[in-house]
């Protein structure tokens, strides 16, 4: 099996934590995650004051349920990473998208630009499709999409605006995914939506199914005339398998993607066929789950993360080379997960597996020298947390 319980194995080491300082000022920039809780999820807002460094973070209710998708092996519910995804919440100008797994829908949130913690709901809405578990949204067409992976999934989008938040979620682009409601994983589940630079297409993730000999694809649907195309491109690069999360490198048709099976690859996309292909597969040394990924705009690099290794490896883009690997374990996190780059600092989610608390660390990019290691226990935040997203 590609996945196993040792992908989060408890740590053994004690937790430092950093302590959160309120400012007396508002603040116009802050990273949001989602608690996941299964009874009452919530937006934690939590605000970037100028110094980089993180301040106490607020909660905001979804109106929704988290949820926890099932081990493949034992068939009960896994947390940490219960959604499986990286962008479980998504930014977009002024507002913010959440997705709600157990009651099959999306919140909307416009963010106030002077208070980026101060966040007004507009809604919960139903989208199509069972169990949510990533989310993008485009300003330029003014389009949300979600992802769905339990027993009925695919993709459906909606339109939203500034007076009336999000409209109805239109039909589901279906992916053909065998599964359940939980889905059991972390093979065969959906990883990551998320529209490209240009926004004119919007690509999803997809894991292989080892069990039924299914691979790994990338599904590229066009956008034209301010919707999203219900027929995709599907493709299987050479050298991937467990298809995870990814983000674009800055003006080009490229992607750094993470796939536990071997580490990450460079991927490009044919924005003529919509074909996406395999630049160069990266193995990285020691790795167990590597899982999300984000490019740091202050280094001109890649950082993955490992769920069950405590470290931060940075990779080149333009041939995919190891640059630098960060130890974290001094922090005591069970592993790192969803992460965000702001200007020169990186912003890493470690839920904790129920022994650790749930926690952001903060880390100066360009020395990979941890800054801050703040808490979000006292926030009634649980191993549950997951996805990341920043205002600024």
């Amino acid at each position: 099996m590609l996945f196993s319980d040792k992908f989060f194995l408890s740590s053994a080491f004690l937790l430092t934590v950093g302590d959160a300082r309120p400012t007396d000022e508002c603040s116009k920039s802050a990273i949001y995650v989602q608690t996941n809780a299964n009874d009452h999820n919530s937006i934690v807002a939590i605000p970037i004051q100028s110094n980089g460094t993180l301040g106490a973070g607020v909660l905001h209710s979804t109106g929704g349920k988290g949820g926890n998708h099932l081990d493949s092996m034992t068939l009960q519910p896994v947390a940490p990473d219960g959604l499986l995804s990286q962008s479980a919440v998504a930014v977009a100008g002024n507002f913010l998208f959440a997705t709600n797994a157990m009651t099959n829908s999306a919140s909307m949130y416009r963010i106030n630009p002077e208070n980026a913690t101060d966040l007004s709901l507009y809604g919960e809405y139903p989208v199509k499709g069972t169990f949510p578990n990533t989310v993008a949204a485009s300003l330029k067409h003014n389009i949300a999409c979600v992802a769905t992976t339990g027993q009925t999934n695919g993709i459906s989008c909606a339109n939203f605006d500034e007076r009336h938040g999000l409209g109805t979620f239109d039909a589901l682009r279906p992916l053909g995914l065998n599964q359940s409601t939980p889905p059991v994983g972390p093979p065969n589940t959906v990883s990551q939506v998320a529209f490209t630079e240009n926004e004119d297409f919007l690509v999803v993730t997809v894991k292989a199914d080892p069990l039924t000999n299914k691979p790994g694809f990338v599904a590229v649907y066009r956008v034209e005339g301010k919707r999203v195309s219900h027929d995709a491109v599907r493709s299987s690069p050479a050298g991937t398998a467990i298809l995870f999360g990814f983000d674009q490198i800055p003006h080009t048709n490229k992607f750094i993607v993470t796939d536990p099976s071997i580490g990450a690859a460079i991927l490009n996309l044919n924005t003529k066929t919509s074909d996406v292909s395999t630049i160069k597969a990266i193995n990285i040394t020691g790795q167990a789950a590597t899982c999300w990924t984000t490019i740091s705009p202050a280094t001109g690099t890649a950082f993955v993360t490992d769920g069950a290794v405590d470290r931060l490896v940075e990779i080149g883009l333009n041939d995919g080379g190891i640059v630098n690997i960060y130890d974290l374990i001094a922090n005591g996190n069970s592993g790192l997960f969803d992460l965000r780059a702001v200007g020169e600092f990186l912003y890493v989610l470690a839920p904790g597996k129920g022994t650790t608390m749930p926690s952001v660390t903060v880390v100066k990019a360009k020395a990979g020298k941890v800054v801050q290691h703040l808490s979000l226990a006292g926030l009634g935040v649980t191993n549950n947390v997951q996805g990341m997203a920043f205002y600024r």
